[in-house]
């Protein structure tokens, strides 16, 4: 089980104090904190953080839900189906250069089928 930390944990103000900060920002220091998160998010790896990361994003789209989809929300959309990519690209090089799949599941392991969407 993961571990919660304190800016998670209970009665933590951080998730009201973050949605209050950026909420009360003036249109100019909003921008200029938008372009500092954004490039934070994208130049970034911080692996124990995820949900508090998840907050910060949060409040800055709660915000002005308008202006973080073009400043946040759509660069890192980009940076995940870049990456995307690029795994599904060294996963096809890997194929044909060996005729099988890199990484196989388990036998032990039932391969669930996909379901398709009611129509």
């Amino acid at each position: 089980m993961p571990q919660v930390s304190f800016l998670m944990y209970g009665q933590s103000m951080y998730r009201p104090f973050m949605e209050l900060l950026f909420a009360r920002l003036s249109p100019s220091l909003y921008d200029q904190a938008l372009r500092r998160v954004a490039r934070f998010l994208t130049t970034n790896t911080v692996v124990g953080a995820v949900s508090e990361l998840g907050v910060l994003v949060a409040a800055v789209v709660w915000a002005h839900p308008a202006k973080a989809t073009q400043g946040l929300l759509r660069p890192l959309h980009a940076l995940l189906l870049a990456e995307a990519d690029a795994v599904l690209h060294t996963l096809q090089v890997r194929t044909r250069a060996s005729g099988r799949l890199p990484i196989e599941a388990p036998q032990h392991i039932a391969r669930v089928p996909v379901l398709n969407p009611p129509s």
